[in-house]
């Protein structure tokens, strides 16, 4: 592999594919299990971690409101979003994967009995999501966060 290829295998976190799956709904105060699969591509990869992180986000979205204002009105797009519930737990220590490794993780995830349900409503939602990466030097291959429904 030249010099290139493995610059923009660095930049883009193309090592590896990444993908968690959860159940499609997790009830609150339950723990579940999130499988975590990670197929390495042409090259071997040191990794330093694998993490997987749970998160409950408020997104609030009203469009088209009008703010008025010294005799003035505009109307905006109204966005806001704030992290209700954040955790992230260490799969793994640092390991080696070797070129077209095939290796799945199975990691414990519970939801507080207390966090809130999600919700999608007019102007507002909870959504909660899951993500899962490899944390190594360059840009870390991940999953993407990936919706799950919380009753």
């Amino acid at each position: 592999m030249g010099f290139f290829s493995k610059l923009k295998k660095k930049m883009t976190g193309s090592w590896a594919d990444v993908s968690v799956e959860l159940p499609e709904e997790i009830a609150r105060g339950s723990e579940v299990t999130a499988t975590i699969r990670v197929k390495v591509k042409d090259e071997p990869v040191e990794v330093d971690k694998i993490v997987l992180a749970l998160r409950c986000s408020e997104e609030i979205r009203i469009p088209r409101h009008t703010v008025h204002a010294n005799g003035e009105s505009v109307t905006v797009d109204v966005r806001h979003n704030e992290n209700l519930y954040k955790e992230e737990v260490d799969v793994t220590g640092s390991l080696q994967l070797g070129a077209h490794d095939h290796r799945t993780f199975d990691v414990p995830v519970k939801v507080p009995v207390d966090a809130p349900v999600s919700f999608e409503g007019i102007c507002a939602r909870y959504v909660w999501q899951v993500y899962a990466a490899l944390e190594m030097s360059g840009n870390d291959p991940d999953s993407g966060w990936t919706e799950v429904v919380v009753s």
